[in-house]
């Protein structure tokens, strides 16, 4: 490990302008076991490795632009170099310089794979037998009926070979199964433990995700770019909140513009705003690229029509 950070250190600091870069290690060895008093009984053993680069640029008097890149997984040789995930940092934050708000408008947004869990982790929290129980979900009502675009199609796999949310079985011993949740944009099914289970009279699924999958597209981020040919480019999230109760959202994002069907300009201090049952209907292309390093295996996403908030 020391050496691996050694080599980070070495490939985030290649330019002049870091003011600081900062390179971690974490890895581990877990097993737990369940006895439940309905006779269940269970054990199940993982291994996790992460590692990944924060670097911190001088931009003039006061500009200090920030990237990161960091990677995780199940087993070690599922990740890329570490020295090429720090120097990708480096380059992300090279990437933040010059950045400006754009100008408010109604356009297209592309997401990036790594950046597409927080809008569906919003969602995830409508979608929780809790939530529908003390009347905090939009979705309470909407089993069998279109939340979304006929492109959305959202499983949750917890049989992912290597996944980061992977199990045999969850929290309370249901048996791992793969479930549906959003088919062609139709709710098929909510996360429904023993308990609210009880209280709503509904057939239990399980209590927690596991590994969130998108259905995939055909294009990568490069073709999605090119067919979207002007809007904004999402990398990252700066804040804000999405009310699982009503599903209006307020959240903050830097990226960059999309010019004639490629990245441009970088962008920051910006926010979408809108309902997340809207935006979920503006959703016209997935990409083919999901996002590895995560549960949230999210692919390239791009919606249509979103609202922009800068200058």
């Amino acid at each position: 490990c020391l050496e691996w950070l050694k080599g980070m250190d070495e490939a985030s600091h290649k330019d002049e302008r870091v003011v600081s870069a900062t390179s971690e290690v974490s890895f581990g060895w877990r097993t737990s076991a369940q006895v439940g008093s309905n006779g269940f009984s269970g054990t199940q053993t993982g291994t996790r490795i992460g590692y990944g680069s924060v670097v911190t640029l001088r931009e003039g008097d006061h500009g200090r632009p920030e990237a990161s890149r960091f990677v995780n997984g199940r087993h070690l040789e599922d990740l890329p170099d570490p020295g090429d995930i720090a120097a990708e940092a480096l380059n992300r934050a090279v990437d933040r310089l010059g950045s400006e708000k754009g100008v408010s408008r109604r356009s297209t947004m592309v997401v990036d794979p790594e950046a597409g869990g927080r809008l569906f982790g919003s969602l995830l929290g409508a979608l929780s037998a809790q939530s529908v129980q003390q009347n905090r979900s939009f979705l309470a009502d909407k089993q069998g009926e279109q939340i979304g675009s006929e492109v959305l199609t959202l499983i949750d796999d917890p049989l992912v070979r290597r996944g980061s949310g992977s199990r045999y079985f969850d929290g309370e011993g249901i048996s791992a199964k793969v479930m549906p949740v959003i088919e062609n944009g139709v709710l098929k099914q909510f996360y429904i433990d023993t308990y609210y289970g009880r209280k709503l009279d509904w057939r239990p699924t399980t209590g927690g995700v596991s590994n969130l999958v998108l259905a995939p597209g055909e294009n990568d981020l490069d073709g999605l770019l090119k067919e979207a040919g002007e809007g904004f480019y999402i990398t990252g999230w700066l804040g804000g909140n999405a009310d699982s109760t009503s599903g209006d959202f307020s959240i903050g994002f830097r990226g960059h513009q999309i010019e004639a069907g490629e990245k441009g300009r970088p962008v920051s201090e910006m926010n979408i705003t809108g309902n997340l049952t809207d935006l979920m209907g503006q959703l016209v292309a997935v990409g083919n690229d999901p996002n590895p390093w995560s549960s949230m295996r999210t692919p390239t996403l791009v919606f249509e029509g979103v609202e922009f908030s800068g200058r």
